[in-house]
């Protein structure tokens, strides 16, 4: 809880600094996926943001998110006079083969409404806006995206494609050619890098993720679009660099995203649990995620000891299915009681 409160202190301090940048906490970079932190987490991001369009800046600036009901997401932004937020709701969660779709709204509160980032005249003139990320700052920005995640190749995927409104849109005709559509696509070579790209309904961004831990790290550049011009934007860059750390101490979900598919530890693990059952093989261990069987298979009253080794080697999410399969057990064997007892009347009856 002290970590929060000095993350919370943290953000305070640096309001009034920019937001619309490379990086933001609602999906891959610019771009927002489907799935939404877990009930009772919060995230904190500060990002270090290099731009030379107008002029050269580096522009630090914060955000903090908070999970609700692992169904609700709320970010919070503060930056160049402007304040907002923004929300996403889960509606239909992932399955195997079917994608995550959430609904969600950016920029709440904004002051930049329609007509200011409208103000917009020829593409070679950019004393139109106070801010070269000005459209970014639209207010009311609703949208619609769906994810999935997959594996091709022997890689891990995840795929985003959706469509929006005023921010995502754009202003300029270039922008407004996909009417508001935007998509992304993220590939981890390894479990813990990650590579980004994504075209937000405005630009074209890249970036690189790495996770450890709590930790994030991303640096992602946007309108790389740009360095293959030759109307002097080729010299122009947006570059950000982040750090995020989520907090999960009052939460039992520890992962953003579904799983929906087994890693090379898991089925370690599984193997290690079979070793502990009357007989082999096991195809309650190999299907756990796919279906729960509800009838007793280990040799232990409580299924499997709490403070286990076996059970120390699995993921936390691994953890808390067999937490629930226990329950689900437990009350399974007293239904069989209650059963029983009902039998022994209806013979007394009989009597």
């Amino acid at each position: 809880m002290k970590k929060l409160i000095l993350s919370v202190f943290v953000l305070v301090a640096i309001v009034g600094m920019v937001q619309g940048a490379p990086i933001q906490t609602m999906g891959s970079l610019r771009t927002p996926d489907a799935y939404v932190i877990p009930h009772k987490s919060a995230h904190i991001t500060l990002v270090g943001y290099y731009r030379n369009v107008d002029e050269e800046e580096f522009i630090p600036y914060g955000m903090l998110g908070l999970g609700l009901f692992n169904r609700i997401q709320l970010d919070g932004f503060a930056g160049d006079d402007v304040y907002f937020m923004n929300a996403k709701v889960k509606l239909i969660p992932e399955t195997l083969y079917f994608p995550q779709i959430s609904v969600g709204m950016d920029n709440i509160f904004s002051t930049v409404n329609v007509q200011r980032a409208q103000d917009y005249n020829d593409p070679s003139e950019y004393s139109w806006a106070d801010n070269p990320d000005k459209c970014d700052y639209e207010h009311y920005s609703p949208y619609v995206v769906a994810s999935k995640q997959a594996v091709i190749g022997g890689l891990s995927c995840m795929f985003n494609l959706g469509g929006g409104a005023n921010r995502f849109t754009g202003q300029s005709p270039r922008s407004r050619v996909f009417s508001g559509m935007f998509a992304s696509l993220e590939v981890s070579p390894t479990k813990n890098l990650s590579l980004q790209s994504e075209f937000d309904g405005q630009d074209f961004n890249v970036g690189v993720k790495y996770s450890i831990g709590n930790y994030t790290f991303k640096v992602a550049a946007q309108a790389v679009e740009n360095y293959a011009k030759n109307n002097g934007l080729e010299n122009t860059h947006r570059i950000g660099v982040g750090i995020t750390y989520l907090f999960d101490e009052f939460s039992k979900g520890k992962t953003t995203r579904p799983i929906i598919f087994k890693s090379d530890e898991l089925e370690e693990s599984e193997k290690e649990l079979c070793a502990n059952h009357e007989t082999a093989p096991c195809p309650e261990c190999s299907d756990s995620l796919k279906s729960v069987e509800l009838q007793p298979v280990l040799k232990t009253q409580s299924q499997i000891p709490v403070n286990s080794s076996i059970q120390k080697e699995f993921s936390p999410e691994y953890q808390i299915l067999l937490e629930e399969i226990r329950a689900l057990r437990g009350e399974q064997q007293q239904v069989q009681k209650e059963m029983e007892e009902i039998r022994n009347w209806l013979k007394e009856l009989q009597k």
